[in-house]
């Protein structure tokens, strides 16, 4: 059960990351900013824009959604390029190294492409075995413990470009990075998003069926549970704590 009262049982974990595209890593110079298509902001992509514009000998390929291209190419300089989709799984990218954040960059990681993290909430810098634990409980959602919408410092991001490209041991790294990923997620019962939509949905289906509905089998909700009283008997909702309905208690049975 949690917090907000909703029982686990209508609850699950879902892996987001497998809405990510598919990476193909060239040794060839090429860095891409994936937006996450479903959580990305056209403020979040312009900080993007503009720490680019000032590495101008850094050509980037951005990839996002059309509405957030045709709000933010117009501030972007020449080494900026876009390509933009509505969905992920459509796309293939080629790349030395990608920057990205949110669920997303698990995608990236677990196949095993040299990742940069620069979210809502800063520079969590390039993902290690050292820092990978500390993002991953974030959800890689920029610098733990950073403050929303906070300066990325361009000095500091360039050095992670340098000394990413002067890591002697960079496969024995990723295929470290991939295996701490492929760990984290093993604690989970994950499900692909759409799976678990789909088997929603035929629940409900059956629900509204009268010829499937008897087939169903009622349960008390875990975040449910029964106050016996003198005269009556209540149910109740944990977390929230309001009463759903009393019973008297010759309807006890029922």
């Amino acid at each position: 059960m949690y917090k907000s009262g909703i029982p686990k049982e209508l609850t699950a974990s879902v892996d987001m990351s497998l809405e990510s595209p598919r990476i193909i890593y060239t040794k060839h110079d090429s860095v891409v900013y994936y937006s996450p298509f479903e959580s990305d902001t056209a403020t979040h992509v312009l900080t993007i824009v503009k720490l680019f514009n000032q590495l101008s000998s850094t050509n980037i390929k951005i990839y996002t959604s059309l509405k957030i291209q045709n709000y933010v190419q117009d501030f972007s300089n020449s080494n900026i390029s876009f390509c933009s989709s509505e969905n992920p799984k459509e796309i293939s990218i080629k790349a030395n190294i990608i920057i990205t954040h949110g669920a997303c960059a698990r995608s990236f990681i677990a196949q095993k492409i040299p990742t940069i993290i620069i979210g809502p909430y800063g520079l969590g810098g390039w993902v290690t075995p050292d820092n990978i634990n500390y993002l991953l409980k974030d959800n890689f959602k920029g610098r733990p413990s950073g403050r929303y919408n906070e300066l990325v410092p361009l000095e500091i991001l360039a050095d992670e470009f340098l000394e990413l490209k002067e890591e002697e041991n960079l496969s024995a790294l990723l295929r470290k990075n991939a295996i701490a990923v492929d760990n984290y997620t093993k604690q989970f019962d994950i499900e692909n998003k759409q799976e678990f939509i789909n088997k929603q949905n035929e629940v409900y289906r059956n629900f509204i069926d009268t010829r499937k509905r008897y087939r169903l089998i009622p349960k008390l909700a875990s975040n449910v549970h029964i106050i016996k009283e003198k005269e009556t008997t209540s149910v109740q909702r944990s977390a929230i704590n309001d009463v759903l309905f009393s019973l008297p208690e010759s309807d006890l049975d029922f």
